[in-house]
């Protein structure tokens, strides 16, 4: 089978699988989300990403009301249904059912759903390149620090982005701060070397391989820490890469049409793929 859903702990084909229309995942975007990916048939970061979904529902009041080690066996239940030498994986918990009224209190149980695909990993374990556009990402205090369904304002900026020529987007503050890519963290590297990623202060999601890859650039013996940054410093890098659960690793040639670097792939990026990558293959021991 190729693709394949779990509602509530029950499975079926992704075809067949339904959710009410009275969800309010549905009418109102309420719920939230983790996306990864399998590594050796075996879902990568799979702890940290439940741990950072029950930070999401409690964020947002949603009443998880089942264990994480529940959530971990049904994932596990689906993937052994789907075919392929990978998988991506879906994990959504809306509020469940409670059409009637705007307000979220007294909804009914949370539901969950899994999805799971099956994923063709690259045949090539060289770094991509994209191309990005910045805009400006409209104000989202209220998630800060959580991951919800309610994805319009990044699909926008990707479509926006893609309508200017560029592959995704890089979303900037009111004042022109760098914050995140659509699906993604950011990363700069200045003329010494130095690696630069946004605080997570500014409301931004606290990335699962954003974390990695601030450790593997330790190991590396490179700087490598938060900093507020422009847009300019993203203009003036050496270096620009991108990074997310999925895609991993992914360098940055141009943006707002403006060369990065040399417009390939740095000598930074390169050694930080390079250990993520040696990490990744050992299960990240000792850097999580």
């Amino acid at each position: 089978m190729q693709a394949i859903a779990c509602i509530d702990g029950k499975l079926s084909p992704l075809d067949a699988a339904l959710v009410p229309v009275s969800d309010r995942g549905f009418l109102y975007g309420d719920a939230v989300f983790e996306a990864l990916r399998t590594f050796g048939r075996k879902p990568d970061g799979l702890e940290r990403h439940l741990a950072r979904l029950e930070r999401s529902c409690a964020i947002l009041g949603i009443v998880l009301g089942v264990e994480r080690r529940v959530i971990a066996d049904e994932v596990e239940r689906a993937l052994a249904e789907v075919d392929g030498p990978e998988a991506y994986i879906r994990i959504m918990v809306s509020r469940g059912d409670l059409p009637e009224t705007l307000a979220p209190g007294g909804a009914r149980a949370a539901r969950r759903v899994i999805l799971v695909r099956t994923l063709r990993p690259p045949t090539s374990h060289e770094i991509s390149l994209i191309s990005l556009c910045s805009c400006v990402a409209p104000p989202s205090a209220l998630w800060a620090g959580a991951k919800p369904s309610a994805y319009i304002n990044n699909l926008l900026a990707i479509a926006q982005a893609q309508g200017q020529g560029a592959d995704d987007a890089l979303l900037l503050g009111a004042h022109g701060e760098v914050l995140e890519g659509a699906t993604s963290s950011a990363f700069l590297v200045d003329a010494r070397g130095e690696i630069f990623t946004p605080p997570v202060a500014l409301g931004i999601l606290p990335g699962i391989t954003r974390d990695r890859v601030l450790a593997c650039a330790r190991l590396l013996g490179l700087t490598a820490r938060e900093r507020l940054l422009s847009v300019h410093d993203a203009y003036r890098a050496s270096e620009m890469f991108m990074t997310s659960s999925v895609r991993g690793i992914v360098g940055v040639s141009r943006l707002d049409g403006r060369a990065v670097g040399h417009g390939g792939v740095g000598p930074v990026t390169r050694q930080v793929f390079e250990r993520y990558h040696q990490a990744l293959s050992s299960g990240f021991r000792g850097l999580e």
